[in-house]
């Protein structure tokens, strides 16, 4: 992160794994559903699977919201994530700059 950045907090090792895991599950997820939306091939169960993909995205999305949403209350973080960064692999979250581009 920019040494001029305002530090606001530093997440615990388990909080940032827990971040990272979702974050990657979500990503996988979200690739795999556009690897299958792009795709010619076709199978019997596609359609199930692509509403079983999406229904995990979904759920992603919310243990994503909890997590915020505890990280948010325990540091005292601003409610709106557009002034913040994240650093997932440092766990450091600072006051983003109007010209500072997400690290999430």
């Amino acid at each position: 992160m920019s040494t001029n950045s305002q530090q606001l907090a530093i997440l615990e090792s388990y909080e940032k794994e827990k971040l990272y895991r979702v974050f990657r599950r979500y990503d996988a997820l979200y690739n795999l559903l556009e690897t299958l939306d792009n795709s010619k091939i076709i199978f019997e169960d596609k359609d199930q699977l692509v509403k079983k993909i999406n229904e995990d995205i979904s759920e992603c999305k919310e243990k994503k919201k909890g997590l915020w949403s505890i990280i948010q209350k325990k540091y005292a973080l601003p409610s709106d994530l557009r002034t913040i960064k994240l650093s997932i692999l440092t766990g450091e979250i600072v006051k983003a700059t109007p010209n500072s581009s997400k690290e999430v």
